[in-house]
C-alpha cells in the first residue's frame, strides 16, 4: 500500500486496445455548466427558450463544454441564471 493509505487508481479494459482510468471525482462540478451555458446563451439569445436536454446536447455539440452535462445539471444551471438575473424566467 502507497503512503497516504490508498490505491492508485486501476485502468479498467473496455474493448480490446481501448482502456478507462477512473478518475476521483469523475462527476463534472455543476459550477461548470453555469458559464458554458451563459455564454451559450449570450451568443444565441434565441435558444434561451429551449428545453433542458436540448441545451445539453448544444452545450457539447457547439464545444461550450468537452462533455456532454447531465440534464440536472442544465437545470441546475438555469435556475442560477434565473436567480442572478442572467436570463429571462
Amino acid at each position: 500500500m502507497p503512503p497516504g493509505g490508498s490505491h492508485p487508481p486501476t485502468a479498467i479494459t473496455l474493448k480490446k486496445g481501448l482502456r478507462m482510468t477512473p478518475t476521483p471525482n469523475s462527476v463534472y462540478p455543476t459550477n461548470d455548466v453555469s458559464p458554458a451555458l451563459r455564454e451559450l446563451l449570450s451568443q444565441h439569445p434565441k435558444i434561451a427558450k429551449s428545453g433542458p436536454e436540448a441545451l445539453s446536447r448544444l452545450l457539447y455539440v457547439l464545444r461550450f463544454l468537452p462533455y456532454q452535462p447531465e440534464i440536472r445539471e442544465v437545470e441546475a444551471a438555469l435556475e442560477a441564471l434565473a436567480l442572478e438575473g442572467g436570463i429571462a424566467a
